[in-house]
């Protein structure tokens, strides 16, 4: 597992809409940096986060989402997915509605 040496979940918001159930940012205090507009997502029993993005328009007109950060693979996305999860659920049970 990824350690997040004192990582923690800030300004986490409750938010219903599709697969979106709440933002929030990470704060990674052994990289000196925060990840703002992170996102919690569910989808028929999975969970998962969702980094920073930003909306284009595909050719086809239809809008999608690139990523602003990104692991440079899977097995690191989903190694910090497995210890960022657990942050993000325990700041979605604290959070007022």
């Amino acid at each position: 597992m990824t350690d997040l040496r004192g990582g923690k979940i800030l300004n986490f918001k409750k938010l219903q809409k599709n697969t979106l159930h709440g933002i929030f940012d990470l704060e990674l205090p052994f990289a000196g940096m925060i990840l703002r507009g992170c996102c919690l997502h569910e989808k028929e029993g999975k969970r998962w986060i969702g980094w920073n993005a930003k909306p284009y328009e595909k050719q086809d007109g239809t809008k999608s989402w690139e990523n602003i950060v990104d692991s440079y693979d899977n097995k690191s996305k989903y190694l910090l997915q497995e210890e960022v999860l657990p942050l993000v659920l325990a700041a979605m049970a604290e959070a007022p509605r």
